[in-house]
């Protein structure tokens, strides 16, 4: 088990966005949706 903010990640032909769950939480989504980008970015080509 990972501990940390429950984190809602959607996936559409447009865009990817992840949604922090936790009221009050500081993570950082957009470097999150930025790696994840990356990540599929490079595994698509």
């Amino acid at each position: 088990m990972i501990e940390g903010p429950a984190l809602n990640i959607t996936v559409t032909d447009d865009e990817l966005k992840v949604t922090v769950l936790a009221a009050g939480s500081d993570y950082n989504t957009g470097l999150l949706e930025e790696h994840l980008n990356g990540f599929l970015e490079e595994k698509a080509s």
